[in-house]
């Protein structure tokens, strides 16, 4: 049992969330089984400090191990496969000019998350999502996944690129049914040796398939931590 207080981004079906920040507190629970599953009950209060927009919540979520469950059940756990490096970030995207269904134009910076796995080789998988933080779309959201590749580490930078997909929408921005694509070019600073601090800036354009297909530039800023993961071992 315990307590939650955080902070983000939001909007759209016409709910008013001012400039689309949110802040939501409340009460958890959670039971890790023996089996290995976990059910997780949340309660909790939810307001748009900009906006007019507040409600209370419950939500009930399942966690499954992604460890096979005989590793899980032995005592020690049986530690057996390959290492992947996978990092999360800190990302801040910038769009330079987003057409709005009103007609205007208007450049939105965004804040989000992003995640990397390594799938051996060059290839990595990556997923994004996140909401603006600055511009006139407060309530625009986004979510896309994807795959990219990467060169090897050289003098402590990498350099890399990557196609997503995914959906888009609220703020007013004119993305139609509200799938997009995104794809980016990035150079990445690692450091050296055991590092594990990621600084990553992208350069790309982002589109959307639906309505009038608006494409705009973007850049995107991105502050990471690496860590390892345990995966199948590689054959």
């Amino acid at each position: 049992m315990g307590g939650q207080l955080s902070f983000g981004l939001g909007g759209g079906g016409d709910m008013d969330t001012g400039n689309g920040w949110l802040v939501r507190v409340g009460p958890t629970l959670r039971w890790i089984t023996p089996w290995g599953p976990t059910l997780r009950l949340d309660a909790g209060y939810m307001k748009a400090p900009w906006g007019h927009y507040d409600s209370f919540q419950v939500r009930a979520s399942l966690a499954l191990p992604l460890e096979k469950v005989s590793r899980i059940l032995n005592t020690p756990p049986l530690e057996s496969g390959t290492v992947r490096a996978q990092t999360l970030y800190l990302s801040t995207p910038y769009f330079k000019d987003f057409k709005f269904k009103d007609g205007s134009r208007d450049n939105v910076t965004g804040l989000g998350i992003g995640m990397t796995r390594d799938f051996g080789g060059p290839w990595y998988g990556v997923a994004h999502a996140g909401s603006a933080a600055l511009g006139k779309a407060g309530a625009f959201s986004y979510g896309m996944f994807g795959l990219g590749a990467q060169s090897p580490k050289w003098n402590g930078m990498r350099v890399g690129a990557e196609a997503l997909v995914g959906a888009a929408g609220g703020g007013g921005v004119s993305v139609g049914g509200g799938a997009v694509t995104q794809g980016e070019v990035w150079t990445q600073w690692e450091g050296t040796g055991r590092d594990r601090l990621r600084v990553k800036v992208g350069v790309g354009q982002w589109k959307a398939l639906g309505g009038e297909k608006q494409s705009t530039p973007m850049v995107s800023l991105n502050i990471g931590w690496a860590f390892g993961t345990l995966g199948p071992k590689a054959q």
